[in-house]
């Protein structure tokens, strides 16, 4: 009898060596015979602060991985559906959730969503090996979509437009290969026409017509390959802008963005 309660008392301290705090103790960073990384892994910083966690199996990530900022709030949660495939959810340091996707081969793939604060979509689109691909969607606050562009092999390539905050269209324009190319057209938030000319690989070219307030001709500006040909018509509509009122100035600075115009 005495001999079982010896054998028992051992028996618990070697299940109580086990645990600690109520959990089996893990060895992290471990490595087969081959050199390969296997079982619970954690990586640091150069500061000594964890910098993720996760699991690998000869080499290869499965399940969760936990990666942190620098001061150990979370910053990116990895689902590996397989080794290669993952699915992210990526934070901002206040917690608050920046954008979410897929990883396929460690390169962006498929849709990925960005967040503003209140987990408000801000912005949505495609990748296709890591690169932008089809349509990409940008929101103002409102919820109501601000731009609409194509991406072709991470390059800007089609139908462009902006709109204002009521849905009134602002900008439409055209890309290929990353520049503004073909026709295009600025009108105000009430809808009427504003600018319209066409840029040849972001050029301006040909004739650039600006409208006035009841949707006249105002002044046309000559283009060729980019280079003003009667920049008189440019400074007349330069002391003029303080006469365009509300939104059509706007315009106007709009166009000051693009490297247009410029005046004080």
């Amino acid at each position: 009898m005495k001999f079982f309660s010896i054998l028992t008392l051992v028996l618990f301290l070697l299940i109580s060596c086990l645990f600690v705090n109520g959990q089996v103790q893990v060895e992290f960073n471990q490595q087969n015979a081959q050199g390969q990384k296997v079982g619970k892994w954690k990586g640091f910083y150069e500061n000594g602060a964890v910098r993720y966690v996760g699991q690998f199996e000869k080499d290869a990530p499965q399940g969760t991985f936990y990666h942190y900022y620098g001061d150990g709030k979370l910053q990116t949660k990895m689902v590996y559906r397989t080794s290669e495939e993952a699915f992210a959810t990526i934070y901002y340091s206040s917690g608050e959730k920046l954008a979410q996707g897929k990883y396929i081969d460690k390169l962006k793939d498929s849709v990925w969503i960005t967040f503003g604060s209140e987990n408000r979509i801000v912005e949505t689109g495609s990748y296709r090996q890591g690169k932008k691909e089809g349509k990409w969607v940008t929101f103002y606050e409102t919820g109501e979509v601000s731009v609409e562009i194509n991406f072709e092999d991470n390059l800007k390539d089609g139908p462009y437009r902006m709109l204002y905050g009521n849905g009134q269209l602002k900008d439409s324009s055209n890309f290929k290969g990353g520049k503004l190319h073909g026709y295009s057209v600025i009108y105000d938030s009430q809808g009427k026409k504003v600018l319209q000319g066409i840029y040849n690989r972001s050029k301006r070219d040909k004739h650039w017509v600006y409208y006035g307030e009841n949707q006249k001709v105002d002044k046309v500006l000559k283009y060729i390959d980019g280079q003003l040909m009667n920049p008189e018509d440019l400074k007349v509509i330069l002391e003029d802008v303080e006469e365009f009122k509300g939104n059509r100035k706007d315009i106007l600075e709009f166009e000051d963005l693009r490297g247009t115009i410029s005046y004080e």
